[in-house]
């Protein structure tokens, strides 16, 4: 029987895939829908004695949006548990949407007015640590940022709500920052020295207006002594002138 010799190096290199391929197999494993579909029950039922029947008759298909941005909803399953469906903004029209199950403070009261109350939502609704929690958020801890587990979905419900609110502010901004530089620039130009040219122009638009007769309402009534007066300087000034009369 002939035995192959194989060097060093490599049987080095074989140990080493061999141990790459176990390793696969290994997440190949963990990534199983049934695994995850196991580690997502297991999660959920865990939070379950921290949540009331009326509780969650008031949570059940509520959407919240939490300080972050982040759209929550909140259902039951058919075993009765509660869970919350996540949407993050990932910015454009992608987020990424995920299910973790829910934390209630039990001292914190939760009423149908309280849970619809948008100022209420932002202060005590918060996702940390792939849970959401309905607590205040000084009572949380630093817990650090875990990797949250979703599926990257297109959402363009959750952006159109709030981009198109920011575009009418930048335009109302801008609306009125033009409106300004426009009365700044009329009164600049009613404050300073009309110019030669401006000055003719505004002349030759003055002497080309039709006069009109004053009528006998602007000028009075009839003055007869005044009219005569008027007759007589201007039959004097055209005796004066002509060196003769003109009276018929």
């Amino acid at each position: 029987m002939v035995y192959l010799q194989f060097s060093k190096s490599q049987r080095l290199i074989a140990r080493l895939l061999l141990i790459v391929y176990l390793l696969e197999s290994c997440q190949i494993f963990n990534n199983s829908p049934v695994l995850q579909s196991y580690k997502q029950e297991h999660r959920l039922s865990i939070t379950n004695s921290f949540i009331s029947k009326e509780t969650a008759n008031l949570l059940e298909d509520h959407i919240v949006i939490t300080k972050q941005g982040e759209q929550i909803k909140f259902k039951k399953t058919a075993n009765g548990a509660m869970q919350a469906t996540v949407i993050e903004n990932l910015g454009g029209t992608l987020g990424r949407a995920y299910i973790l199950p829910i934390y209630i403070d039990p001292a914190l009261r939760i009423t149908e007015t309280t849970i619809k109350n948008k100022g209420w939502q932002t202060q005590f609704i918060h996702v940390i640590d792939n849970r959401v929690h309905i607590a205040q958020i000084g009572l949380l801890g630093g817990g650090k940022e875990k990797e949250k587990e979703g599926t990257v979905i297109h959402v363009t419900s959750t952006t159109s709500s709030q981009k198109p609110l920011k575009r009418n502010r930048a335009d109302k901004g801008k609306e009125i920052t033009e409106k300004s530089k426009r009365r700044k620039l009329q009164e600049e130009d009613s404050e300073r020295e009309p110019t030669e040219e401006e000055k003719r122009v505004f002349q030759l638009g003055e002497s080309m207006k039709i006069k009109e007769e004053p009528t006998e309402k602007e000028t009075g009534p009839m003055d007869l002594e005044a009219i005569t007066a008027n007759v007589d300087a201007q039959y004097q000034y055209e005796q004066d002138f002509y060196g003769k009369s003109n009276l018929i």
